[in-house]
């Protein structure tokens, strides 16, 4: 698990003043769950741990650590807004709508890391025929080139 950002950038985008929060508690409680937030929601799509180069990671961490700050000290209306747009943020990524852009300007879309209609997981077996199909159970076969894979493997 890694923690993204730190508290002098945080307070950069958000003055102290404003926020009104210590550096132990952006370090301790905002940044920490923001980052847990951001894993568990983006994690199924993308490798992690993020990198430092992944720039919209680290706005969606900065703006959940806030985020996670006014459900605490602000109106709810204020802070359910400010959830609403994160988790719009986080469902175009994960459609394909949006895509994590790198300080190199690369972008990454999730429908590159995951199955599209009609396609299969990657598998280490993925082509060899099934041995189970609609067929009558005396007529099922092992495909034979996964039958010597196996041999050679074992030898």
């Amino acid at each position: 698990m890694a923690d993204y950002g730190n508290a002098a950038e945080f307070f950069g985008r958000y003055p102290a003043g404003a926020t009104q929060v210590t550096t132990a508690q952006v370090h301790s409680n905002y940044l920490f769950y923001a980052s847990r937030w951001i894993e568990s929601a983006l994690g199924g799509g993308f490798t992690l741990p993020f990198t430092a180069t992944n720039q919209t990671a680290l706005e969606l961490v900065y703006t959940k650590a806030l985020h996670f700050h006014r459900l605490r000290t602000l109106k709810a209306d204020d802070s359910q807004e400010l959830g609403g747009e994160l988790d719009r943020w986080v469902s175009d990524i994960r459609c394909g709508a949006s895509p994590m852009v790198l300080s190199s300007g690369e972008t990454l879309f999730w429908s590159d890391a995951s199955a599209q209609p009609g396609e299969t997981a990657f598998s280490t077996a993925m082509n060899y025929n099934p041995v189970f199909t609609l067929d009558e159970s005396e007529r099922q076969e092992i495909d034979p080139n996964l039958l010597s894979d196996l041999r050679a493997v074992r030898e």
